[in-house]
């Protein structure tokens, strides 16, 4: 396990990232970054403890990485530091003993709106922000200058839970969240900061996982993302739990969620299902 690896310093801000590993396991590894939520304006990294000692049992390395917050650091910010996380990730590979060839994406509320969009913007969209951004944010050791990872290829699926995917709906445009978020962007921001605005084939699968009670972010945003991604050829599955509100706790824990977590992640990075290490 690493502790506080700093990966970029934005601005002079220096933004963390912790890595979990199997014990006495060797070689290359599959990798599952974890991003917290928290409404864009609060979260911790150490959140991903309690996933960790799940998915490590299974063969996973879990990068749990912190981004800057709003509204001190508004849209497109904690879009870019997710994004230098992962390059820092795919630079310091086999340091690190990770397989960039297999890195996979998990997140709940604004941690999944950020795992969708870390999955699907473009790269065309994402070129002004890498060019903002890595002026800003060279990794703290200064390795030799990374490329732009435009849509990040190698990035082979997303575990998004009760995340914002729609920001240009009336019910989510009204919330303080998203105001926070946004800060002075813009009205063309809500819809570059929507994961729905950018699908095509090319994005990865997806699991997507809802309360159907949730209140604050609404079961629509995954349902219609659900059948967006489909509109476009890309394989995603969807799970709606009854009478669950916007708990991310009780999502993550619930058995069937689990399971499918687990199998989406296997699959996608092709790592045989076994017995969890102890």
């Amino acid at each position: 396990m690493k502790w506080d690896v700093p990966y970029a310093a934005p601005s002079g801000r220096v933004v963390h990232l912790d890595l979990y590993r199997p014990e006495h396991v060797d070689g290359s590894l599959p990798c599952v970054l974890w991003l917290g939520g928290g409404g864009w304006q609060r979260m911790n990294k150490r959140g991903a403890v309690r996933w960790a000692a799940w998915l490590t049992g299974h063969g996973f390395a879990v990068a749990g990485v912190n981004y800057r917050l709003a509204p001190e650091h508004p849209w497109p910010h904690p879009l870019g530091d997710v994004r230098a996380a992962v390059r820092y990730l795919v630079e310091h590979a086999d340091e690190l003993g990770l397989d960039p060839r297999r890195l996979a994406v998990m997140g709940d509320s604004a941690g999944g709106h950020l795992a969708s969009l870390l999955a699907v913007t473009p790269r065309e969209a994402s070129a002004a922000l890498d060019a903002d951004h890595l002026e800003a944010a060279r990794p703290v050791t200064s390795p030799p200058p990374l490329p732009r990872l435009g849509r990040l290829v190698g990035l082979v699926g997303v575990v998004a839970v009760c995340p914002p995917t729609d920001l240009r709906t009336p019910h989510m445009a009204s919330l303080q969240e998203v105001h926070a978020l946004l800060g002075d962007a813009g009205p063309e921001a809500a819809s570059t900061a929507s994961p729905i605005h950018h699908l095509d084939a090319k994005s990865p699968p997806h699991l997507l996982i809802h309360g159907d009670a949730d209140g604050l972010v609404p079961p629509s945003q995954s349902i219609h993302y659900a059948a967006a991604l489909d509109a476009v050829g890309v394989d995603v599955r969807t799970l709606l739990l009854s009478q669950v509100g916007h708990d991310s706790a009780t999502l993550y824990s619930d058995a069937t969620a689990r399971g499918l977590i687990l199998d989406s992640l296997l699959r996608w990075t092709k790592l045989p299902a076994t017995e969890p290490r102890t």
